[in-house]
C-alpha cells in the first residue's frame, strides 16, 4: 500500500498541494487554458474538437506551468504526464464524472476506461512510497524513467468535470487532484487513496456549436 502518511497536511488542500510541490493556481490555470481552447472549435470542425481542444490545452499548460519549477515532460506508452524534479510524482489529466470535486462517497469514476499504460502507473501507485530518494534529472524537458525509477513513481490525476448551471447559467468545472489505487469494474478507477478538492471554476454559457457532444464530453446539467 502507498505510503502517504509522510509529513502529510490532513484537511488543508493548499498544504496538501505544497507537500507535493505544487500550488493551487498551476493546476486551475491549466483547467482555465482548457476552456478557453474550447473557443476555437468551429461548426465546421468535427464535433469531437471542443473536447478534444479543452484536454490537449490542459495537458500542454500544466507542462509548461511546472516546467519553470523544474518539471519534467514524460510520455509513457502514450501517457502524457509531467514529472516532478526528484521523479517522485508524475501528474495526467482525466475526465471525471458528476462526483469530481465532491466531498465523501461515492468515489469519482473517470468518464473513460483506462489504458494498459495508465493501469501499469496505478498498479505501480501500490507499491511506491511517496518520497524515494532522488535521482538527479538530465538537462533535458524530457524525462526518460528506467524500471526502477518507474517503481518509485506515484502518478496522480488532475481530474475535472464541466457541466452546466440551470439556475445561473454558466459553465463550471470542478476538480480534483488525486491519487489513483484500483481500477474496477469497466476498466475505472473507483479508489482514489488521496483526493486533494479544489475551488469550482465557473464561466458565462458561451454555446458549444449543434452536435458537440462526444462521449465523454457530454455537459451535464446541474442545479446551480
Amino acid at each position: 500500500m502507498v505510503n502517504v502518511s509522510l509529513a502529510w497536511p490532513e484537511g488543508n488542500p493548499d498544504e496538501q498541494l505544497f507537500a507535493l510541490g505544487l500550488g493551487k493556481e498551476d493546476l486551475l490555470k491549466a483547467i482555465s487554458a482548457g476552456e478557453d481552447a474550447r473557443a476555437r472549435a468551429t461548426p465546421n470542425h468535427p464535433i469531437t474538437t471542443a473536447g478534444q481542444l479543452d484536454y490537449q490545452e490542459r495537458v500542454f499548460t500544466l507542462r509548461e506551468v511546472l516546467f519553470k519549477r523544474g518539471w519534467k515532460r514524460l510520455d509513457h506508452r502514450g501517457s502524457p504526464l509531467v514529472v516532478n524534479p526528484d521523479r517522485t510524482i508524475a501528474i495526467g489529466v482525466l475526465l471525471g464524472d458528476h462526483r469530481t470535486g465532491l466531498p465523501g462517497r461515492p468515489d469519482p469514476r473517470p468518464v473513460r476506461p483506462q489504458g494498459a499504460a495508465k493501469a501499469e502507473l496505478i498498479d505501480r501507485n501500490n507499491m511506491s512510497p511517496l518520497f524515494p530518494l532522488s535521482v538527479v534529472m538530465p538537462d533535458s524537458d524530457q524525462a526518460h524513467l528506467e524500471d526502477d525509477e518507474l517503481a518509485g513513481l506515484q502518478t496522480w490525476y488532475l481530474l475535472t468535470h464541466r457541466y452546466t448551471g440551470k439556475k445561473n447559467g454558466v459553465i463550471g468545472v470542478r476538480s480534483e487532484l488525486s491519487l489513483p489505487v484500483n481500477i474496477g469494474p469497466q476498466e475505472k478507477i473507483d479508489t482514489w487513496l488521496r483526493r486533494i478538492l479544489l475551488p469550482t471554476m465557473e464561466w458565462e454559457i458561451v454555446v458549444d456549436y449543434p452536435g458537440e457532444q462526444p462521449p465523454g464530453y457530454d455537459v451535464r446539467l446541474e442545479e446551480r
